[in-house]
């Protein structure tokens, strides 16, 4: 698999360990074979232009969501390639992104902001830390999200409690 030259490289392995997904400049996302290293296909991002800083798999391998330095979010289905949907977060480069476990809900870092999507709604603004939040996952149940940022820290967040509070006071 050659490399994708520039600053906006990202990658992703899927679930199943049979693809994997590099990102590099102007948004160009490539489906490479893990095993063989051949090309499976390239995803369709006809506006974009932005460098990619992020990439995930969605657990079933059907979906690819990216982030860029456009603040844009982007879904592609990994089959024919298709972007399905993009918004903006409003909030500059997105640094991080990372499918739920179950597929439905993303968490997405920019600048030192951690905020829960279900689908393009918001949902959760997380505040801790103080710099830009470069790195974040799911637990693989889904109720615990870990961040890590560039003030040093890494911060485990566990929503199952965080939502049980916030339906507690009818906002969940």
């Amino acid at each position: 698999m050659p490399a994708e030259p520039g600053p906006g490289s990202a990658l992703a392995w899927s679930a199943d360990g049979a693809r994997i997904a590099t990102a590099g400049p102007k948004g160009v996302v490539r489906l490479w074979a893990a095993l063989t290293g051949e090309p499976l296909r390239t995803l369709d991002a006809p506006e974009a232009t932005a460098d990619l800083t992020s990439l995930a798999f969605s657990p079933d391998g059907k979906t690819v969501v990216g982030g860029g330095t456009d603040g844009v979010v982007r879904l592609w289905e990994t089959a024919e390639g298709r972007l399905t949907r993009s918004w903006s977060t409003d909030q500059g480069e997105v640094r991080a992104v990372a499918i739920h476990p179950r597929g439905e809900d993303l968490i997405i870092t920019a600048g030192a902001d951690v905020r829960l999507w279900k689908g393009q709604q918001l949902v959760l603004k997380l505040d801790r830390h103080t710099r830009p939040v470069n790195h974040v996952c799911w637990s693989a149940d889904g109720k615990t999200v870990v961040t890590a940022g560039e003030d040093g820290t890494v911060v485990v967040w566990n929503l199952a409690e965080m939502k049980a509070g916030l339906e507690s006071l009818g906002l969940g």
